[in-house]
């Protein structure tokens, strides 16, 4: 049964992941007055503090313990009666959680219009990746992580066919075609705002080569609440190597063809989809030279160094917990040790004998992915 006929016009932005979502709701969740101005209902939502957020899903949804949403008679309610109170004419919601979710999205809101970012299955392949060492305590290298897939495209396609092509407005994610250069302002374009954002800062940015490898060192221990810390830390870094790329040549062709002949085939089934120049700098684009998945030890005494010089408490609190999970096979690796000399320093009992004993006294032979 659909639920959304009291609301004038509903637009829902699904990402899908890794579009730029975190940009588009963090200047959404700030600017709630000025579209309430343009008549634009955006129900608000936190951020944490790199600027993230999963969007405004829980305005009607609740999230199950299988990552699944489900409808929320009481925050629906609510929404509508905040809606009607707003004398918005245009309800906006936008959460990633929303892609895999559109039927049951569907269902409540029926005739409301889907926005939603086509990149490059290539970019979104290494960018996993990245996202998967800065928030999901990944260890592993590229090539033994996961396999590539076309899965986004392929949802979309899917979708798109189920529900037809007139409900969706779809654009490519890729600087060179967004509106006036950057993503917020070709959010707002699709909205029709007319305002320029000239000073958009970059959320939820990739880490560089070096950042990347001394995360995915970390990942090994457990340092709860000090992830998201090392995370914002990282991100602010200034980049020591411009990154290539962790494929091979022949395995970035071979993903290359893959990733061109879905958005091929995407442009094929839906001919009014603005998908040329992306197909076309897809199909062109350079190998950019390979990159090897390491960390050298004069750049990790530098990313070392200057933890220390911005967060010496937080460099502290890391060692301490690092130090009680000793018995793990990592502990002996020479860049643990090299991480941990200024803690050992201020820490008497960690000198002589008993340091000794803590990188000697295991001699484990399980094999440290590194």
């Amino acid at each position: 049964m659909e639920l959304g006929g009291n609301f004038k016009q509903v637009i829902i932005h699904i990402g899908p992941p890794k579009t730029g979502s975190s940009a588009i709701q963090k200047w959404l969740s700030e600017n709630l007055d000025y579209l309430r101005e343009q008549s634009i209902f955006y129900p608000a939502h936190n951020l944490d503090e790199n600027g993230i957020s999963s969007g405004n899903f829980e305005a009607c949804f609740e999230l199950t313990d299988k990552k699944r949403l489900q409808l929320s008679l009481t925050r629906f309610s609510k929404l509508k009666t905040d809606f009607c109170n707003s004398g918005c004419n245009i309800l906006l919601l936008s959460s990633e959680y929303f892609f895999q979710n559109i039927d049951v999205v569907n269902k409540v809101f029926g005739a409301c219009k889907f926005i939603a970012y086509i990149r490059s299955p290539l970019d979104l392949f290494e960018s996993s990746y990245n996202q998967a060492i800065k928030r999901h305590s990944c260890i592993k290298k590229l090539d033994s992580y996961f396999t590539f897939s076309v899965r986004n495209i392929e949802r979309l396609d899917e979708i798109i066919n189920r529900l037809g092509f007139g409900r969706f407005i779809l654009r490519p994610y890729e600087r060179g075609a967004f509106f006036d250069g950057n993503i917020v302002n070709d959010f707002l374009k699709l909205l029709q705002v007319d305002i320029c954002i000239n000073d958009e800062k970059p959320i939820n940015q990739s880490y560089s080569v070096e950042a990347l490898e001394f995360k995915r060192l970390m990942n090994h221990f457990y340092l709860d609440q000090l992830d998201s810390a090392i995370d914002k830390f990282l991100q602010n870094m200034v980049k020591i190597n411009i990154k290539g790329s962790f494929l091979a040549e022949e395995t970035f062709n071979m993903y290359k063809e893959q990733s061109v002949s879905s958005l091929v085939q995407l442009k094929r089934n839906f001919p009014e989809a603005p998908l040329e120049n992306l197909i076309d700098l897809e199909a062109k684009r350079p190998y950019p030279g390979y990159t090897e998945q390491r960390i050298g030890s004069v750049e990790f005494k530098a990313i070392t160094d200057s933890l220390i010089a911005s967060n010496a408490d937080i460099y502290y609190e890391i060692c301490h917990l690092i130090v009680w999970q000793s018995y793990l096979p990592i502990f002996k690796n020479r860049l643990i040790s090299m991480f941990l000399v200024n803690y050992i320093e201020v820490q008497p009992f960690l000198k002589g004998k008993f340091l000794k004993l803590i990188f000697s006294h295991y001699n484990l032979k399980t094999k440290v992915v590194i």
